[in-house]
């Protein structure tokens, strides 16, 4: 299995509207069998060029921050390592507000959340603070009025992809209080987040996994109802899946859009021998996996 990044022209009006993701994707090359990009998240830099934020990993190190600089036609500029750590991180989330981009990865490992400024001038993540103190996975925040609410799954190594907890506060930095009903949702299909929150005809949706039959199989997008902190609902509205035509057709977990472009991640599957098979297993998953 190798996850990739690809990129596409498309409304997402029209992909709400019709429930189904049409468009010609184009992948970033990488060629080397035991590594992998993903959790892809964009927004615009100084130049009005592409800053794509992923998670780079391989089976020889834990994942780091990627970035790369593309241009319109997803032609490489420049490229660096922009966060790494001790331990593992991927799913670095974008939020803007006030002319600030934050950047918020997913770290549960080190057992807390982390949230950064991006320095447009340096092409760094700069003044990282803790923002929740919980090994939250896939940290997701939307702010609606005057209130911040933050959807993440628990990486407590048992529930990681079927428990939904949500948080909410008045500051994006916190102090965060947990929702009445936690756990919002216990199920494998429609939980952990997948990509920013989308907003088409005046509804609030969100992209989650459908983790069903296997982890990374397709996309689940719901429609909020109601959230208050003593409420949530929300109902199902589509499933995006992965082309069966793409080289990354077995599945896809992320979903983001800047204007009329729209990046996911996919994965495909490859041929390899059994022990690296097991060791690469292993290194994705962190346990051990009886082949």
């Amino acid at each position: 299995m190798q996850w990739g990044i690809g990129f596409c022209r498309a409304n997402i009006e029209d992909v709400i509207r019709n429930k189904r993701l049409d468009g010609n994707f184009t992948w970033i090359a990488h060629d080397e069998r035991l590594h992998f990009i993903a959790d892809p998240f964009i927004f615009r830099n100084q130049d009005n060029n592409i800053n794509l934020l992923f998670e780079d990993f391989s089976v020889e190190r834990d994942g780091f921050i990627g970035l790369k600089v593309l241009d319109d036609q997803y032609n490489l500029i420049a490229e660096k390592k922009v966060l790494e750590s001790s331990s593992h991180l991927s799913y670095p989330f974008v939020f803007r507000e006030n002319g600030i981009t934050y950047v918020i990865p997913e770290s549960h490992q080190q057992g807390k959340v982390f949230v950064y400024e991006y320095d447009f001038l340096k092409d760094e993540l700069v003044n990282g603070k803790i923002l929740v103190d919980l090994p939250l996975l896939d940290t997701t925040i939307v702010k609606i009025k005057d209130t911040y609410w933050l959807f993440a799954n628990y990486g407590d190594g048992i529930d990681d992809n079927n428990k939904l907890y949500i948080y909410y506060s008045d500051a994006l930095r916190g102090e965060y209080k947990p929702h009445s009903l936690n756990p919002v949702r216990n199920n494998l299909d429609g939980t952990r987040p997948a990509g920013n929150f989308i907003v088409v005809d005046g509804i609030l949706y969100r992209p989650s996994q459908n983790c069903g039959k296997y982890y990374g199989k397709s996309i689940t997008i719901s429609e909020i109802i109601h959230l208050t902190p003593d409420e949530f609902e929300e109902r199902h509205h589509c499933e995006i899946s992965a082309d069966h035509k793409s080289e990354y057709s077995a599945g896809l977990h992320t979903i983001n859009v800047l204007g009329d472009i729209i990046v996911i991640d996919g994965v495909k599957l490859l041929f390899m021998p059994f022990t690296k098979t097991r060791l690469f297993l292993k290194k994705v998953f962190k346990k051990v996996i009886k082949i």
